[in-house]
């Protein structure tokens, strides 16, 4: 079997093809219009680097536009059609009549970071994402006819800030959701520590804090490095020119994400950045799919 894509075809393996049988159902269960969407994956390599990917799109092409999804902690590249809160932004466009855009998701695992930084027997990450996955997954696709938007939730929101701050250049628009955006880094002293839990105390947990801190202290192993990646101090770069942003956060965030967010939404505006700020009152880590919707929308004729 092999499925038509643009002007390439893909022979899927037993793991896509189970894919495309859980997101048929997916869309049958929830109602929407499973008839119009596609949805492939597979798995590519950079050099020594292996990545997954998925690409959904609507077979009638009504929307040139193209969404670069990069998922959270524990999640995979199926989670567009997976994930309960990517639905209901897809369940919002159809509401209101609105072609959904293609959408490219691309995982390097379960848990990782955009670095900079090659690891023991693999490229670097960033460069490898920027320089030649991103090339490699639009000419899957045909090229990209409209505009390039990116979401990232999390994890991917920290990766999807990255890419915003980094190479803002290749997106029209940027959506970060509970984005893991922390005011106390890998590097930060028990005091800074102590001090950011009373700050959120009632819901912030000192074991989540510790292990993020662990986790970026292994991504990021010294404080240099850890400034050329840290979003609080990349955001410096933004000025009225860089593209529209979205951030939303829980003000109950267990990681206390929350204040990070708020921080960069503070330092974009203080820049001349348009920004749609979410503040949810919720946990981490929940979207606004009425606002997400609106904000992911192709453009009106």
């Amino acid at each position: 079997m092999k499925l038509p894509f643009g002007s390439l075809s893909y022979e899927p393996t037993l793991k896509t093809v189970c894919c495309l049988f859980a997101s048929t159902m997916m869309f049958l269960f929830l109602g929407l219009p499973a008839q119009a969407m596609r949805h492939v994956c597979g798995t590519d390599s950079v050099e020594m680097l292996e990545y997954d990917w998925c690409i959904d799109y609507d077979e009638r092409g009504r929307n040139p536009d193209v969404l670069y999804y990069l998922h959270g902690v524990g999640r995979t590249p199926s989670d567009w059609q997976s994930n309960s809160e990517n639905i209901a932004i897809q369940k919002e466009w159809q509401k209101r009549q609105v072609a959904p855009p293609t959408v490219i998701s691309v995982s390097f695992g379960r848990a990782w970071l955009f670095s900079d930084l090659a690891g023991f027997f693999r490229p670097a990450y960033y460069p490898s994402f920027v320089n030649v996955i991103m090339r490699t997954m639009e000419a899957k696709i045909g090229g990209v006819r409209g505009r390039r938007l990116l979401k990232g939730e999390s994890m991917g929101g920290f990766n999807a800030s990255q890419l915003y701050l980094k190479s803002g250049q290749y997106f029209d628009r940027v959506a970060l959701v509970c984005p893991a955006i922390p005011t106390i880094g890998p590097f930060a002293s028990s005091e800074e520590s102590d001090a950011f839990v009373a700050r959120n105390l009632g819901f912030v947990d000192w074991k989540l804090i510790f292990g993020f801190k662990f986790w970026t202290f292994q991504a990021f192993p010294s404080q240099e490095i850890w400034a050329m990646h840290n979003p609080l101090v990349l955001a410096k770069r933004l000025n009225r020119h860089s593209p529209p942003l979205y951030v939303s956060a829980g003000l109950r965030d267990e990681f206390g994400f929350f204040e990070g967010a708020a921080k960069l939404v503070k330092i974009a505006r203080a820049r001349g950045v348009k920004v749609t700020w979410v503040p949810l009152p919720v946990g981490h880590c929940a979207n606004d799919p009425k606002t997400l919707a609106e904000f992911l929308a192709p453009l009106k004729k």
